[in-house]
């Protein structure tokens, strides 16, 4: 890609990249800790920039951003199925059922089972876990 990106970072513990757009512009796509989803945050350009490096910041290899994006996603996964989570009802059946997590939409999906995993947990809108088992500290509602 143009001038060397994508780059990847590790601010503190959170992943940033910095990515080229279509338009030829630069963004910076960050680690979210409640969806683990990586999100726009033009607010960290200044922390990666070349001056930044060294202060919290240190730069990363495209193996090494990818295999720490996959033990934060695997931990934060692990995290929220061991956390108490009362669902409530959604009144669709293929969606049955939906939880507010710090102001995150939560919905579980039931799939085609055992063609494929039983749930799939959706964080606003995104798919970010398939479940074979219902978590045991997560309330259904009655």
């Amino acid at each position: 890609m143009a001038l060397g990106y994508p780059k990847y970072y590790a601010v503190n513990d959170r992943l940033v990249t910095l990515i080229v757009l279509a338009d030829g512009g630069v963004d910076a796509l960050v680690f979210d800790f409640v969806t683990g989803r990586l999100v726009p945050d033009r607010s960290y350009f200044e922390r990666v920039s070349d001056v930044g490096i060294g202060k919290d910041v240190d730069s990363l290899s495209e193996v090494q951003f990818r295999e720490r994006l996959v033990q934060l996603r695997t931990e934060l996964s692990r995290q929220r199925c061991n956390s108490p989570l009362r669902w409530e009802s959604s009144g669709d059946g293929e969606f049955p059922y939906r939880a507010d997590l710090g102001g995150h939409l939560l919905v579980i999906r039931v799939n085609d089972f055992p063609d494929e995993p039983l749930y799939t947990l959706f964080i606003d809108g995104h798919p970010v876990d398939d479940l074979e088992d219902w978590p045991l500290l997560w309330t259904k509602p009655a």
